[in-house]
């Protein structure tokens, strides 16, 4: 169960990938998402925190729509509610190439892991590395 619900986050992230990256022909207007406006770094914790988080450490996800971007978060806090290590989760997202140009880093991977726990499912804080902000 737990390995599915991994497996499941990877597959947003690859779902991700091909919205950020997908054609490069400009999309008629009236099919465009608009995403709302970043949160500012202050900003309480919940999703827009998140989204300003991860589009922060992503900048290929700035024109991303917001529902596939908190997606990631959900499936990542599903992932812990089905027995998900942190580990797990830091390897699963360093794996799939959200940017396929640049491999994602450690540390992106823990900012938007981090992220996901402190505004999505503050419930799973306990998983968070000692030390961490």
């Amino acid at each position: 169960m737990r390995n599915m619900a991994i497996l499941t986050a990877t597959a947003a992230i690859a779902g991700l990938t091909l919205v950020a990256c997908g054609t490069q022909h400009p999309t008629p207007l009236a099919s465009t998402t608009i995403t709302s406006p970043p949160a500012s770094p202050s900003s309480p914790p919940g999703p827009q925190k998140f989204l300003a988080d991860v589009r922060a450490d992503f900048p290929i996800l700035a024109y991303a729509p917001d529902a596939s971007i908190l997606t990631i978060g959900r499936d990542e806090c599903n992932a812990f509610a089905a027995g998900g290590s942190y580990a797990d989760a830091v390897l699963a997202f360093m794996k799939a190439k959200i940017n396929k140009s640049k491999p994602t880093t450690t540390q992106q991977a823990t900012v938007l892991i981090d992220s996901a726990i402190r505004n999505l499912c503050p419930q799973n804080s306990v998983l968070l590395p000692a030390g961490a902000p």
